[in-house]
């Protein structure tokens, strides 16, 4: 009012009417809503606001549960990595809607004691859920018999084998 700043008192501003008049003016800005998705499981997400106004950063906070980590997060369907630790987004014109995944790391083994020739994976520690490639190479004259994780026979999908990681896992190869 007439340039200086006045603070609200409950939500409303208020002034004295002077007889020569009064001069108002104000800036608005747009806020948003900061959505959290109910359905997250094996962990939860926390935002340190519930709204936020147009280009304001959020700040969130994940706590998994005891054997979990955070897999990915999601902010209106894009991924966002953390920075030092720390998950933000900066609020665009339109509410936010923010998810997270949190599964279990898992580590993929060889069994040591294979005979015949070598068998490699492109990952030794994955999330479960992951798919992971498996590559055996037989020895001269040796041929692949049977691909397995955690005794469970993975089949070739084309010229590989490709299995789907839900726990700690041994690869084994029986070459012949």
């Amino acid at each position: 009012v007439d340039g200086e700043e006045i603070a609200p008192v409950g939500g409303v501003y208020k002034t004295t009417m002077k007889a020569d008049g009064i001069f108002v003016s104000a800036d608005f800005v747009r806020s948003f809503a900061v959505n959290i998705d109910s359905a997250i499981t094996n962990g939860t997400l926390t935002a340190d606001k519930t709204t936020a106004e147009e280009g304001e950063k959020v700040t969130f906070t994940l706590t998994p549960e005891s054997g979990y980590g955070v897999k990915e997060v999601k902010v209106n369907g894009a991924p966002i990595q953390a920075v030092n630790g720390v998950y933000s987004a900066v609020m665009l014109a339109a509410d936010m809607n923010v998810t997270a995944v949190f599964a279990k790391q898992c580590s993929v083994t060889v069994k040591a004691d294979i005979k015949g020739g070598t068998v490699t994976v492109n990952k030794s520690s994955v999330w479960s859920g992951d798919m992971i490639t498996i590559t055996p190479k037989p020895d001269e004259g040796y041929e692949i018999r049977k691909v397995t994780v955690n005794g469970v026979e993975v089949q070739k999908t084309g010229i590989i084998y490709k299995f789907n990681v839900t726990e700690d896992s041994v690869v084994d190869v029986r070459f012949g």
